[in-house]
């Protein structure tokens, strides 16, 4: 597996790049281009693999691990983990974390010992990953790490392999610095009945902080509209436990899986045009309240429906606002996975939304 072809040029960059959360621009990205953005990042980061002990606090607030030189801070979703796992010996759950994170920062001499005590109670390795000065993440060493170049490696075999000739769209794909959501469109279907031509492929993602699950799902997208629809029960989510290689094969096989639900996607779609919901306007509003959208999300559905009042409709208005307002791109998968849920379970899941 190739992650890093000799073919891709680029420099660290003097500061470690901070991740915008937005997807990527231009019509005609491809993979290396991917890639290249998942090294920028990678060059910043490092793994530890240590004793829960060996991970201490200085009294200047900042953390050594082992025998590294380097003094690191401690991101608040690290600070969650490690309150979370010191937690258990003593109290059965977590540590308070704004407590912890007080003591750290306006304590940090006193806290050492205190801190250093937890550890040993502990009594595991731990597994550590880092960016810059900062660890990003305080991880069980049974961690199973599919980080994303290694699923950008996968990725751009499967796609320059003879079986699909490098023919591939990239759809809004975004690659951060701890995640990636990669829309891959391999062909084209058109139905016979409905407003096709849709666009099939597969939506691969990957979390390297324990944030996201290792997961390859079906997604289909309008031509006409550019509305992306993702099903994640179709589809297959890892858990990052267990044997590396074998989750990684899981993944390649995923590919070619995901497309053959594609078609009961289109075929779904198809049928939901045809499924009224004259209380369109109600539930578009209790799903506001559900899922916390705003006033100029909301908006966006109500827009994207174009006045269908059918189960369609309010999954193209779902869509729609995911790529038309500029959200950031975790938000932006949410929806469209709503939007497969609302589509797969027919009109009677969304009728409890309604006010």
């Amino acid at each position: 597996m190739t992650t890093n072809p000799t073919n891709l040029q680029w420099q660290v960059a003097a500061t470690p790049p901070q991740d915008s959360g937005q997807q990527l621009d231009g019509q005609d990205l491809t993979i290396d281009d991917l890639m290249l953005r998942c090294q920028e990042y990678d060059a910043w980061k490092r793994d530890y693999e240590v004793k829960a002990s060996d991970f201490r606090l200085h009294p200047n607030g900042r953390f050594s691990v082992g025998s590294s030189e380097g003094l690191y801070t401690l991101e608040e979703a690290a600070l969650t983990q490690l309150c979370a796992r010191y937690g258990k010996p003593f109290f059965g759950g977590a540590l308070p974390r704004d407590y912890t994170r007080a003591l750290i920062e306006q304590h940090p001499a006193a806290y050492a010992p205190i801190l250093h005590d937890h550890a040993r109670a502990y009594g595991k390795s731990i597994f550590l990953r880092t960016y810059g000065e900062s660890v990003r993440a305080f991880m069980s060493d049974r961690f199973t790490h599919i980080d994303n170049a290694d699923v950008l490696g996968i990725l751009r075999e499967y796609l320059h392999s003879p079986k699909n000739g490098g023919t591939y769209t990239l759809v809004r794909p975004y690659v951060g610095r701890d995640e990636l959501s990669v829309r891959v469109m391999v062909r084209s279907v058109l139905p016979q009945e409905g407003d096709g031509p849709y666009g099939v492929g597969c939506v691969i993602r990957t979390g390297e902080v324990g944030n996201v699950s290792p997961a390859v799902l079906p997604f289909i997208q309008l031509h006409a509209c550019a509305n992306s629809t993702i099903w994640e029960e179709g589809g297959i989510k890892l858990k990052q436990t267990g044997d590396r290689r074998n989750k990684l094969m899981l993944l390649i096989a995923a590919m070619g899986e995901a497309l053959q639900s594609c078609g009961d996607l289109i075929n779904r779609m198809v049928q939901a045009q045809y499924e009224q919901l004259p209380g369109l306007d109600s539930i578009i509003d209790g799903m506001a309240d559900k899922f916390g959208w705003g006033q100029e999300l909301t908006f966006a559905v109500v827009h994207g429906t174009e006045n269908e009042r059918t189960v369609a409709g309010l999954v193209n208005g779902i869509t729609y606002a995911a790529h038309a307002t500029g959200i950031p791109a975790q938000q932006a998968i949410s929806l469209e996975l709503l939007g497969g849920k609302v589509l797969m379970a027919k009109p009677a899941y969304v009728q409890q939304f309604a006010r």
